[in-house]
């Protein structure tokens, strides 16, 4: 039980896009330029003077510098927010949804710059890439807020195009109940905080945002970390473990969001692991997380659940081309203040 191999399989960089509409593809596919942008439901309403009417509690809002795709913008995906909100950043360009708008899309690289930066390059990710992602609710009235907010990815294989009239890229999409899927949802992980380079609070589909006593034409800042893992270690072996010596790797993630994943991880293997056949799969995990130093830890274990990340990985850079990540904010306010 004392040799413990470590097998590190080098997945391609693939790069993760965020969007929601059509005309902002074409630009991400043309070039791997840091941007954060948003769009308006369209599913809702009758556009933004439409919604405007409707007397809506809240609008979404980012801000960045000015960006070199900045013309793919049209008036119905993002636009300049009316009249002066206190605590926007004053120093660029803030793009609001318009009240009623209720999603939000960004695209992540490995510098995690989301300001639409004309000279950023994108490297795209890889296990090890981390990053956060920053925006605002911006309060429309004097309020009670109560959002639920939602994470959801598209994923795309590597044959999409740049989308226009006649391309929707539907062709491409890679099914939400696909193994590329699951594995993309288990791998690429996002927490509410992030202190001292340690992860906390793990966010898998949903989580909310509360403010009391909102005041009108105010933005309140919301910052969601992710990281893809380097390697599973960083989840589950102790922070102090003897098997991080050496390594330009340690442990990431909380002790109490460890126990949460070794109940995700058993509960749903298929989102973690290539091979979702592993016998006594919670057994395993829970043996690793005492630690190599532990009398009854099973370097078999260990190597074993190396590889089937490692090969996880590789999986999720060989088939997906590219990715959106579309953050939803539900109105559930609890009233006027």
């Amino acid at each position: 039980m004392d040799n413990y191999e470590h097998i590190k399989i080098h997945t391609p960089k693939i790069i993760i896009y965020t969007v929601c509409a059509a005309v902002i593809l074409i630009a991400l596919l043309i070039s791997f330029i840091s941007f954060g942008w948003f769009t308006n439901s369209k599913t809702t309403g009758n556009g933004i003077n439409g919604m405007n009417a409707t007397g809506c509690k809240f609008e979404l809002a980012t801000a960045g510098d000015g960006g070199k795709y900045d013309n793919y913008i049209i008036a119905s995906d993002g636009q300049a927010p009316e009249g002066e909100i206190n605590g926007l950043p004053t120093d660029k360009n803030v793009t609001v949804t318009g009240s009623g708008g209720t999603e939000i899309k960004w695209l992540m690289n490995s510098e995690s710059n989301f300001g639409n930066n004309a000279g950023e390059s994108a490297d795209g990710i890889q296990p090890g890439s981390f990053g956060k992602l920053t925006f605002y609710v911006v309060a429309k009235q004097n309020i009670d807020l109560n959002l639920t907010i939602s994470l959801d990815t598209v994923l795309y294989t590597k044959e999409a195009q740049p989308i226009d009239e006649n391309n929707d890229n539907s062709a491409f999409i890679i099914p939400a109940n696909s193994s590329e899927a699951k594995l993309t949802k288990g791998h690429i992980l996002f927490f509410k905080n992030k202190t001292n380079g340690v992860y906390s609070d793990m966010i898998t589909d949903k989580f909310t945002f509360e403010k009391l006593g909102a005041k009108k034409d105010t933005a309140y800042r919301v910052d969601i970390y992710w990281i893809w893992p380097e390697v599973i270690d960083q989840l589950i072996l102790p922070e102090s473990d003897s098997l991080f010596s050496g390594k330009d790797y340690g442990k990431i993630i909380s002790d109490a969001d460890t126990q949460t994943l070794i109940t995700e991880m058993s509960a749903n293997s298929e989102c973690y692991f290539a091979d979702n056949s592993i016998a006594d799969l919670g057994l395993m995990l829970d043996n690793i997380s005492k630690g190599s130093a532990d009398g009854s830890f099973d370097s078999d274990y260990y190597n074993k659940l190396n590889l089937k990340w490692n090969e996880s990985d590789q999986f999720i850079g060989t088939n997906v081309g590219y990715i959106e990540l579309k953050l939803t904010a539900d109105d559930s306010s609890l009233g006027n203040a």
